[in-house]
């Protein structure tokens, strides 16, 4: 996770006069791989954030002391971050942590250390922070053949043993299928089971003295004692920093989520955890069309122009050993390839994508390809035009996969 941006492609620091929540991460667990990074950052006193589903538009976010009000950790396994915590308090941040803490095994979280020496992280930073900063996540709920509702029963009672006395809350809600991203066998609980669960949920978290809430469901659990979640809660937050915050809805996240606004300076397809349940985290690399030389470009490598483009595709190679990058702009109603670096502008009702766009998508297929090949490639800022720069990112990318450095 490198700082290194062209100052023209950064967009200014966000207006001081709100509070600002930093949420670290949704995107990935920050504190489990890049802690080192976090406080680098941290010292440093700011951040550049790639927006996810145009990598091309990055973010300066400002990380004094002064600027952020409080931060929001989310992890599996935090043990990397406490040997920083000192150092943390001593800058004067104010934080607290959603922890998830699931029972499943290394079939699906393969990972994560053993769940008993993650038990003890959890116990330790409870005794540190106190139960209000430290909050527990029984999160996805899912099913297997082998896992069901006396499974989850058993597991959670065992969790709220250990877990009750350092923490006052925990979060539950159930796997949620995302398109396109197979479960290999995991499926979520049907509406029936769902009202079991929550039963048996809400009576074991109040035998534990624990609140416990649904995060962006739209089943109502009221009747078993299960209240809606707002992960990042303003409430707590106010109690944190000691006074009122001016924060609004997150208007960013899912339906149903009841967060209030935060800055997430994370990046998805970066956890390298392997959860196959994770969110964040897409499909495995399939196999696609050949191009030149009879070699293959895998789906991590495609992927990087399609998702975060959403409209945006790399074409398989032609005859003279080229391929080039359709896109279409938000709304647009054509889609036109863009290829050997020529300029072809396609109609859409926001406007025109024009060779930029490409050359952003060039870029970012370059980068994976490199990352795939553990080759390093550094980018200069020269004045190309930018329909050469197309080119050439193109001309690279084959080369590394090619094995050829240039």
């Amino acid at each position: 996770m490198t700082q290194r941006a062209d100052s023209s492609a950064v967009r200014p620091v966000f207006a001081r006069g709100f509070p600002v929540i930093l949420s670290v991460s949704r995107r990935t667990d920050i504190p489990r791989w890049y802690s080192e990074w976090f406080l680098r950052r941290l010292r440093a006193g700011e951040v550049l954030v790639r927006n996810p589903y145009r990598p091309g538009q990055l973010r300066r976010v400002p990380l004094s002391p002064a600027v952020v009000d409080a931060i929001v950790f989310w992890t599996k396994a935090p043990a990397p971050l406490l040997p920083w915590l000192d150092e943390l308090d001593g800058m004067g941040y104010r934080y607290l942590f959603q922890f998830t803490l699931t029972p499943y095994g290394p079939e699906i979280e393969p990972g994560l250390r053993d769940k008993r020496a993650i038990v003890e992280t959890f116990q330790v930073l409870g005794c540190r922070l106190g139960r209000g900063r430290v909050l527990w996540r029984y999160d996805p709920i899912l099913f297997t053949d082998a896992i069901g509702l006396a499974w989850h029963e058993a597991r959670f009672r065992k969790l709220c043993k250990a877990l009750s006395p350092f923490t006052d809350q925990v979060t539950v809600s159930f796997l949620d299928p995302y398109p396109g991203r197979p479960m290999g066998g995991l499926r979520p609980p049907n509406a029936l089971e769902m009202q079991g669960l929550a039963a048996m949920l809400g009576q074991t978290a109040k035998e534990y003295h624990l609140s416990i809430v649904a995060c962006c469901e739209a089943g109502d659990f009221s009747p078993h004692g299960i209240g809606r979640a707002a992960c990042i809660d303003r409430a707590r937050l106010e109690r944190l920093c000691g006074g009122p915050l001016r924060l609004g809805a997150d208007r960013g996240q899912r339906p149903g989520c009841g967060c209030c606004e935060s800055v997430d300076i994370g990046a998805y397809d970066t956890c390298p955890s392997g959860c196959r349940h994770l969110y964040a985290q897409r499909p495995p690399p399939r196999r696609s069309r050949p191009l030149c030389g009879g070699r293959t470009l895998s789906a991590v490598v495609k992927r990087v122009a399609v998702l975060p483009f959403r409209r945006a595709e790399v074409r398989g190679s032609d005859r003279n050993g080229f391929f080039g990058i359709a896109c279409r702009s938000e709304g647009g109603r054509h889609e036109q390839p863009l290829r050997h670096g020529r300029t072809r502008s396609v109609e859409s009702e926001k406007g025109y994508a024009e060779i930029p766009y490409a050359v952003a998508c060039a870029r970012a297929l370059v980068e994976q390809i490199a990352a795939e090949k553990k080759i390093y490639v550094r980018f200069r800022k020269v004045r190309f035009f930018e329909r050469m720069q197309y080119r050439l990112l193109l001309q690279l990318a084959f080369a590394l996969l090619k094995g050829v450095r240039r």
